[in-house]
């Protein structure tokens, strides 16, 4: 009853006290939950609220707190040498502002982003680009030896992006970067690209090859479309311009329905040195083989698969990895690739720790996936005898791992780490991690 008693004055004076700078300017109040309206006398802003709220809070001008975040905001961006230009949207939790770096053009970042050390992109991508760029001599060789005469680019090149001025053997004088020469050795005029397909030239696609399309053309959207057609041969389907043009024929012309025998199969595999599993008599294009490779790796595909590559998955990633990326950076030692972990053994030794796990995490038992990590027990840094020692490694989820107040980095530090810690720590924790990530 004590609260509804409450004058207009009583609650005047009581302000005053908690917060000189706010006044009230209503004139009638009645109740606790009455609304008020309220002025602050710096800048003069006014809002409604009840008394309530503000004998919880006396500070409570929104204007005010605006200006003190807007403050810490602009103090922040000049701080890490950047020039604040406006707020582009204001908001207590992520604000969008206008920022610009010593040497280029002004742009948008969200605040949030900002303090979790996002910066200008186009530094960035020169910095990142510049790490990855393969050597000049390397790139100029690649295009000599696909027989290509390189016109311009040559003083602005900084990675495989940079796009070269080149002429083909066939007198086509184009735009190329390396990457482009890597995925596809034609030039864009001999390769026969075209941005988008009309109906029309779809049309001559499938006649090129003996086929009439069915599809009308009220009813055709682009190239990635499936098709109808008539092969010549009588066979119907439906297929993309693409497809047809990778084939050269309709599937049936092309031998996909075409039985093989066990012994025709079994000579495919064995003249690459490979070894089929074969349990038919009679197999398709389209029938799955399982087969070991002659890298020693047991896996599965079809015999047309099997005739476009050069060997399994792991063939392909050992082909395409080391100095033979296109992100090899030769200026890295080898110590230097060890210390970042950046090496195909290290990659291959995560998989087997998460496999023996069962891609759990062994404190908690989090198995959701998208946040585990392979922890060392005898740490990386000092101990290379156990670098790649299934044994020394146990899979531990984010939380567990290090951002957790009571995760292993945040007790131990992340230098010089032994079992005898690990073991430690996984006693003392396990059950509690388990009850908590079992209760979200």
């Amino acid at each position: 009853m004590g609260k509804t008693n409450i004058t207009l004055e009583v609650i005047k004076e009581e302000l005053y006290k908690l917060n000189p700078n706010l006044i009230i300017l209503s004139e009638i109040y009645t109740s606790w939950y009455d609304d008020i309206q309220v002025q602050c006398k710096i800048d003069n802003f006014v809002w409604i609220t009840k008394w309530a709220n503000i004998k919880k809070n006396p500070f409570s001008c929104k204007r005010c707190k605006e200006n003190k975040s807007k403050k810490e905001i602009i103090d922040y961006i000049t701080i890490n040498n950047y020039k604040f230009i406006d707020f582009d949207s204001f908001d207590f939790i992520n604000s969008k502002i206008i920022i610009q770096c010593n040497n280029h053009e002004p742009y948008k970042v969200n605040f949030k982003d900002f303090k979790a050390g996002r910066r200008c992109r186009i530094c960035w991508n020169k910095q990142v680009g510049m790490q990855h760029a393969n050597p000049l001599e390397k790139v100029l060789d690649a295009f000599k030896v696909n027989n290509y005469e390189i016109l311009d680019g040559i003083n602005t090149y900084k990675n495989a992006r940079s796009v070269f001025v080149v002429k083909c053997k066939n007198g086509h004088i184009a735009n190329m970067s390396y990457w482009q020469l890597i995925h596809n050795k034609d030039c864009l005029v001999c390769s026969d690209y075209i941005a988008k397909y009309t109906y029309e030239k779809a049309y001559e696609v499938f006649q090129s090859f003996n086929c009439y399309l069915l599809t009308p053309k009220s009813e055709y959207i682009d190239s990635h479309q499936y098709l109808h057609y008539e092969c010549i041969c009588g066979h119907n389907d439906y297929d993309t311009v693409f497809a047809i043009k990778e084939r050269k024929s309709c599937r049936k012309c092309a031998g996909y329905y075409l039985k093989l025998s066990k012994i025709e199969v079994d000579k495919i595999f064995k003249n690459r040195d490979c070894i089929p599993i074969l349990t038919q008599e009679y197999y398709n294009r389209a029938d799955l083989i399982d087969y070991k490779c002659v890298c020693g790796n047991f896996t599965h595909t079809t015999i047309t698969d099997f005739n476009k590559i050069q060997g399994c998955s792991n063939c392909y990633t050992l082909r395409k990895s080391g100095e033979n990326s296109i992100w090899w950076n030769p200026n890295l030692t080898d110590e230097e690739r060890l210390d970042n972990r950046k090496y195909l053994e290290y990659k291959q030794w995560r998989k087997d720790v998460y496999k023996k796990d069962n891609y759990t995490c062994q404190c908690c038992g989090d198995s959701k996936g998208g946040n585990l990590n392979a922890h060392h027990k005898d740490g990386y840094s000092w101990c290379e005898e156990r670098r790649l020692d299934i044994n020394n490694g146990i899979t531990l989820c984010e939380n567990c791992h290090s951002l957790d107040i009571n995760s292993f980095h945040k007790q131990f530090g992340f230098y010089n780490n032994t079992e005898l810690q690990f073991n430690q720590w996984m006693n003392q924790n396990k059950t509690a991690n388990y009850k908590q990530c079992a209760s979200l």
